[in-house]
């Protein structure tokens, strides 16, 4: 879900407020979370792989209770870093942020650069309309907030099934555990 540090209009009412307030302010907020998840996915999988790595080395060790216990230790600490990896959805999360972050990123290139249907050529303005650069801003910045809008409303769909779907898996393993 996003949510954002600084404060927001309702309904931004210009153009560089929209921009300011909600198109840079989202773009920033998925940028950094999906770096924060980047690296604890990251984090977590090189300390899974490591720990793993260690296994056989204690296991050519003479075998002691010591060795045996630090194998069974390194071993659980593996399952750990596991499921905080499945619970967290670090790498999904990365990824969606990622990608709607680079999403508005294009989005606002696109605006700025009065592209596909930010162009002139796309926007028609009555004969009649007495202030047409006041039309033009007001179409300009309808399209802006439906599309940027839109890419959030989709991520934020994506996160919602991601949500479901790990809730599915949890209550599934659950059913499955055996009953005491």
């Amino acid at each position: 879900m996003s949510k954002s540090s600084s404060p927001q209009l309702p309904n931004p009412t210009t153009i560089d407020d929209y921009l300011t307030l909600r198109l840079d302010d989202q773009q920033k907020y998925h940028s950094t979370a999906s770096s924060r998840a980047q690296n604890k996915f990251k984090n977590l999988s090189r300390t899974q792989i490591v720990l793993a790595a260690l296994i056989p080395v204690i296991a050519i060790v003479e075998p002691t209770i010591c060795t045996q216990i630090l194998t069974g230790v390194v071993g659980a600490t593996i399952a750990i870093v596991g499921g905080f990896l499945v619970l967290g959805n670090y790498q999904q999360n990365w990824i969606l942020n990622r990608t709607t972050s680079e999403a508005l990123k294009v989005e606002r290139v696109k605006f700025v650069t009065r592209c596909g249907s930010y162009s002139d050529s796309e926007i028609t303005i009555e004969e009649d309309v007495l202030d047409k650069e006041k039309a033009k801003n007001h179409i300009l910045l309808c399209r802006l907030q439906n599309n940027v809008e839109s890419i959030l409303g989709n991520q934020n769909s994506q996160w919602q099934q991601q949500r479901r779907e790990l809730a599915s898996k949890q209550e599934k393993a659950k059913s499955k555990s055996p009953k005491k």
